[in-house]
């Protein structure tokens, strides 16, 4: 069961650490976080299990060698759901804006046209929170 403790961490984690971007390309959208801290990565990944959010994870290391760990979601429902979520708790503006954004723009590409991933049983990404 997550609290709303544990949303409000979220939220608070994606202030600080958090993205949200469209691939211009294909029109996917992103709602990820990033940092250097392993443990931060698997306590989000922990919550977005309990959640039944789909997400992916993966480390690259930066320019001077410290590893760093990305989470991020990429479904569309998912990444409509994770907005929904967080936006409540969200104080950047910046990033309220974006939600706000991309919660409208997924609304209407929904009413436009199936997304498909509502009628299709996707595979989970890693999920196991591991990174």
């Amino acid at each position: 069961m997550v609290s709303r403790e544990d949303i409000g961490w979220w939220a608070g984690i994606m202030d600080g650490e958090g993205y949200i971007s469209e691939d211009k390309r294909t029109g996917y959208y992103r709602f990820g976080v990033g940092n250097t801290s392993i443990e931060i990565i698997k306590k989000l990944a922990k919550i977005l299990l309990d959640l039944d959010i789909f997400f992916s994870t993966y480390e690259y290391k930066t320019q001077t060698g410290r590893p760093h760990f990305v989470l991020v979601i990429c479904r569309l429902l998912d990444v409509k759901r994770a907005c929904s979520l967080v936006k409540p708790y969200i104080n950047r503006l910046n990033l309220k804006v974006a939600i706000e954004k991309v919660e409208a723009k997924i609304t209407a590409k929904n009413c436009r046209k199936n997304s498909g991933f509502a009628s299709r049983k996707d595979k989970k990404l890693r999920t196991s929170g591991e990174v």
